[in-house]
């Protein structure tokens, strides 16, 4: 009589080795793939919130620099830059920009786009005083963020970095030859045009390296920042003072 010999199903050792290596070179890859997705996708973050930042900042400066010292008036000093602006003073070498507009009978917007009432007097013309700050916050990793202040109120995150130079027209054309600070403005009759640089930030970490990179704004260098993974940009925009043309 014939015995029936039980037959067992099941892998091998080796077997089982080799799948659990093929499985790690599968999870690796996935892994791999998973990982430059999100280091690109942050990249795209910071860039888009560059982006924005730097352009929304510049935007609202220029605005304000064109409506400088409306209604037209000859006291340049005291209408149109306010005598708190000052070179350097600010965190990492900043400039600030005070620019002063409207008058009791026209009024005008000031940095928050708030109209002055014109149906109560006023006491004092729109100031708008323009300053980088730090916010108090920290970013991912444990570093201070920065912002546009406007009036002791955050306008935009992420600007590190302000730089200002006044045009000067030194043959009376109404165009500048050449660009000064504001400690070697002497005429400012002869002040035409504006310029603003600016230093836009990613706010948190999002570079795929580490980078010790410096920037020129206008007259300064800023940097070598310390080896961070925070994407920068500059930006530039150069206004000019309408209300004090001749």
């Amino acid at each position: 009589m014939m015995k029936t010999l039980n037959q067992q199903s099941g892998l091998t050792l080796i077997e089982m080795m080799v799948s659990l290596v093929i499985s790690l070179i599968i999870l690796a890859g996935l892994y791999t793939i998973y990982s430059s997705n999100k280091t690109a996708y942050q990249r795209n973050t910071g860039l888009t919130q560059i982006q924005e930042s730097g352009r929304y900042a510049i935007s609202m400066l220029a605005k304000d620099i064109r409506m400088a010292g409306y209604p037209k008036t000859n006291d340049v000093l005291q209408t149109v830059l306010f005598n708190g602006s000052a070179d350097n003073t600010g965190p990492n070498g900043s400039d600030v920009l005070v620019i002063r507009h409207g008058s009791q009978l026209d009024p005008t917007e000031n940095c928050m786009g708030v109209l002055t009432n014109n149906t109560v007097p006023l006491t004092t013309n729109t100031v708008n005083t323009y300053e980088i700050r730090d916010t108090g916050r920290i970013n991912n990793a444990g570093r201070a963020i920065f912002a546009l202040m406007c009036n002791n109120t955050e306008l935009v995150e992420g600007i590190e970095n302000m730089q200002v130079l006044y045009g000067i027209d030194s043959s009376g054309t109404g165009t500048p030859s050449r660009y000064v600070t504001l400690n070697n403005v002497t005429n400012w009759s002869s002040v035409v045009t504006i310029q603003i640089a600016i230093l836009a930030s990613s706010v948190d970490d999002f570079a795929a390296n580490s980078s010790e990179r410096s920037f020129v704004l206008a007259d300064q260098t800023v940097g070598p920042f310390a080896a961070d993974r925070i994407i920068r940009r500059a930006y530039t925009t150069t206004s000019l003072l309408r209300n004090h043309m001749p």
